[in-house]
């Protein structure tokens, strides 16, 4: 299982945040967090939990709830 950037990106955008204000929040460029979110690259380790702390903020649920994909055969 891999973690579903979109969906955390999303989850992000439904309770307000702006892409860029994630970018600016997070320190990642903009154009990046744009990637992860068209799925064009995960992030890195570091980066992803960064991401991963504003949307545990943003949403009150714990790290290991945020959302996953699952592998389609």
């Amino acid at each position: 299982m891999t973690l579903d950037w979109f969906r955390i990106l999303t989850d992000l955008k439904d309770r307000g945040w702006s892409l860029d204000a994630i970018a600016v929040a997070t320190g990642i460029p903009k154009g990046t967090i744009y990637n992860y979110r068209d799925r064009a690259c995960e992030p890195r380790h570091d980066v992803g939990e960064r991401i991963l702390l504003l949307w545990c903020g943003a949403t009150g649920k714990l790290r290991a709830e945020a959302p996953v994909q699952t592998l389609q055969i």
